[in-house]
């Protein structure tokens, strides 16, 4: 009977992390053989969120999919240490998450993804790592306003900026449960995405969909300095003489979104 409820809790598990990403078990079961070349029926997703364990190598793609680990898919823990985590398309031309070790990471919010990926760190990336480490946290994650990694278009993929949204979303949540589980208050969001901000009038409806989205994961937004124009500065233009002395300032949001304001301290 308790192996039969551990069964019917990892399908509950499976069932709720594919409705966060607003997945039917047929399109799950589609993503699988699109980033697998696994055939996967949703009969079978139906059986997995049904009391039908899936098997080891199987759970092993399933947690990739769904953007957690497999050891939360088994038990539902989340006091394990942070892993590498790292989310994009299958054309690599975007990125959706790029996640470091460490155990209360600094959450930096760009513009749009570096070239750097799960296999190579870049100079913007290694930036991020190094300002986190000064400022007394413990890893990185790299999220962005718009996923595309190169350009911004003139037009908005509404697709991307809605996919961009539910992986920010996940993470988050995940991150708000681990963080609680550390008796840690809040999430820190630090608001990193320079003057191009203004370009892009798309940019604006992506930053409403993240504050949304932190709103309910606890998250508290930070900056590191405003560019002549009151946009949060991205680090990665920062000196020796600067990354020395990085202070985290309140970042007032959803009046830089609605009154083109900032409130810093």
């Amino acid at each position: 009977m308790e192996n039969q409820n551990i069964i019917k809790e990892i399908g509950c598990r499976i069932k709720q992390r594919r409705e966060e990403r607003e997945w039917s078990q047929t399109e799950l079961a589609r993503k699988f053989y699109e980033e697998f070349e696994v055939s996967i029926t949703s009969k079978a997703v139906w059986k997995w969120e049904n009391g039908g364990l899936p098997r080891i190598d199987t759970l092993l793609e399933l947690s990739k999919l769904l953007g957690v680990t497999t050891d939360w898919l088994l038990t539902g823990d989340y006091t394990g240490n942070y892993k590498d985590c790292y989310k994009d398309d299958k054309s690599k031309n975007t990125r959706f998450v790029l996640r470091t070790r460490g155990n209360r990471p600094l959450v930096c919010v760009g513009l749009r993804p570096s070239t750097a990926d799960d296999k190579e760190s870049d100079k913007m990336t290694n930036k991020i790592i190094k300002c986190a480490k000064k400022l007394g946290f413990e890893g990185a994650i790299m999220l962005n306003l718009y996923p595309l990694r190169y350009d911004l278009p003139l037009e908005a993929d509404n697709n991307l900026i809605s996919e961009n949204k539910s992986y920010i979303a996940i993470l988050l949540n995940e991150l708000f449960l681990e963080v609680k589980a550390r008796e840690v208050n809040e999430i820190t969001l630090l608001a990193a995405w320079g003057d191009f901000y203004d370009k892009r009038y798309y940019l604006g409806d992506s930053l409403r969909k993240i504050v949304n989205v932190a709103e309910s994961a606890n998250c508290r937004w930070k900056c590191l300095e405003l560019t002549k124009d009151g946009h949060p500065c991205n680090p990665q233009d920062f000196d020796e003489d600067k990354m020395a002395s990085l202070t985290l300032r309140d970042f007032d949001v959803n009046q830089y979104i609605e009154k083109g304001e900032i409130v810093t301290q």
